[in-house]
């Protein structure tokens, strides 16, 4: 259906956005380069999405937030705690996995180079720190993200979403491999994973903003990644 598209389509974009946060913390406030492998062609439309992000802005709300709000710390330290660990090591061990990151290397990105820098942001320690700024915060995880992500980006995001896939027929075909379903255990397994569900009830639990985490988990992982590489 309309409806179901439009759905998938978002979620498309939420992933997308994130991967390409994650991707630009990787090289401190340089431009991040994604890994390309054989023809490079997917690596070079996902740049795009790389460029657009504005890291300078979101990393430093996310150093205020860690300096002075107390459920972004607690939320940004079950980041890495054994549960989410052993969570990655099962989306890592899943066929679906396996199949998505043969897609990938096929179409020229290396897959498997940036699920491993996923797995050091995951490791990488925090460090609590006093920040003098200006910058004045919601406050809270949902604070956090209603903060970090702007209208406008999402408006620019969707709109090169859009054109890519106009213009762009290897772009085009990898948004149709991923709403063809073969990864729809994968996209959907912070619902069904045991790990990942004992880390949402340890976060309602102490009262932290277990919903908020659980639908903006990409985003936190990007804080994540920037309160390692940036402290």
């Amino acid at each position: 259906s309309l409806a179901h598209k439009r759905k998938s389509t978002f979620q498309i974009m939420r992933f997308a956005l994130a991967i390409a946060a994650i991707l630009a913390t990787a090289s401190h406030l340089n431009a991040y380069e994604l890994p390309k492998v054989g023809s490079g062609a997917l690596a070079r439309e996902l740049q795009d999405f790389i460029n657009l992000f504005p890291i300078d802005d979101v990393l430093e709300y996310t150093r205020v937030y860690l300096s002075r709000d107390k459920e972004f710390q607690w939320a940004l330290n079950f980041m890495q705690n054994e549960e989410m660990k052993a969570f990655l090591n099962d989306v890592e061990s899943s066929p679906e996995f396996a199949t998505l990151m043969e897609y990938l290397v096929e179409n020229g990105l290396d897959g498997y180079a940036l699920f491993n820098t996923v797995k050091e942001v995951m490791e990488g320690q925090l460090a609590i720190e006093n920040v003098h700024s200006n910058l004045r915060i919601i406050g809270g995880l949902a604070g956090y993200v209603a903060d970090a992500t702007t209208a406008a980006l999402l408006t620019n995001m969707q709109n090169l979403f859009e054109n890519k896939v106009a213009t762009s027929k290897v772009f085009k075909n990898f948004v149709r491999e991923i709403l063809s379903g073969r990864y729809d255990k994968l996209f959907t397994s912070t619902f069904t994973n045991t790990h990942f569900q004992r880390v949402l009830h340890q976060l309602h639990y102490l009262q932290l903003d277990d919903e908020t985490f659980h639908a903006n988990f990409y985003l936190l992982f990007i804080a994540k990644a920037l309160a390692n590489v940036h402290n």
